[in-house]
């Protein structure tokens, strides 16, 4: 994803973060089956639980954790020297501000 653009998620009460994407055609198609999904759950079952819930939002700031790049694992291999472990998995937590 490139800084500074529209960034999209679409987020339910059952399932949680279900994607993250800059592309809103493929949020807003998600978006629709997810709601689709609960409308039928709900008339085939005719119960409701309080907590359906469906949400498509566009993502201002993201804070996460991510992989490290190649870049990166070689700063910090040297920078650990003989304490770093090339079977580990090595990452960071990292901040993308899609709105200015």
């Amino acid at each position: 994803m490139k800084k500074n653009t529209e960034v999209w998620m679409v987020y339910t009460n059952e399932e949680g973060l279900i994607l993250i994407t800059d592309d809103y055609e493929e949020a807003l198609l998600t978006y629709n089956c997810e709601k689709e999904q609960c409308e039928n759950y709900a008339s085939e079952n005719l119960e409701f639980t309080g907590d359906e819930e469906v949400v498509l939002s566009k993502i201002e700031n993201r804070f996460f954790y991510r992989d490290m790049n190649n870049e990166e694992l070689n700063k910090l291999q040297v920078e650990m020297e003989d304490e770093f472990d090339d079977e580990a998995c090595y990452g960071m937590l990292d901040e993308i501000k899609y709105k200015e």
